[in-house]
């Protein structure tokens, strides 16, 4: 178990989770490693020009220190601006599953599904449902939204 993090759509911001002046520790436990693999900033892939101008390509400590890549290209989608088009749908679906495949292979989960749509012309629903190795199905539903949108 880990400390509980609550994700508050309308914010687009985590924060703990406490009861009565305490941590509440987490009874889910795909839910920390979901929301790490999508918020946490991956690495660009190679091409990726960023609006900015900076040449920043994002990624983390974890990708230097252990020669694989963690978190989500999703902030792409922040820093590009979201359309109403079925493109951002789609790159969204792309860059989630990305995100999560290490769940498959290392035999975390058996059966991931994404389904993305964009509501009120700025903002992308991101739905998740994680087939575990034995059955048990736990769904995820995070709002992002856009700064340049």
């Amino acid at each position: 178990m880990d400390i509980n993090l609550s994700y508050d759509n309308a914010t687009q911001a985590f924060d703990w989770v406490y009861e009565n002046g305490d941590f509440c520790t987490n009874t889910d436990d795909l839910a920390s490693a979901v929301q790490m693999s999508l918020f946490t900033w991956g690495h660009a892939t190679d091409g990726w020009v960023n609006p900015d101008g900076s040449g920043n390509m994002y990624g983390n400590w974890i990708d230097s220190e252990y020669g694989f890549y963690v978190g989500s290209r999703i902030y792409q989608l922040w820093l590009e601006g979201i359309t109403t088009d079925d493109a951002t749908v789609a790159k969204t679906n792309d860059i989630v599953n990305q995100s999560l495949a290490w769940m498959l292979s290392q035999d975390v989960a058996s059966a991931i599904s994404v389904n993305s749509n964009i509501v009120n012309n700025s903002q992308i629903e991101i739905d998740i449902s994680i087939t575990k190795p034995t059955g048990q199905v736990s769904q995820y539903s995070y709002v992002w939204g856009s700064i340049n949108g």
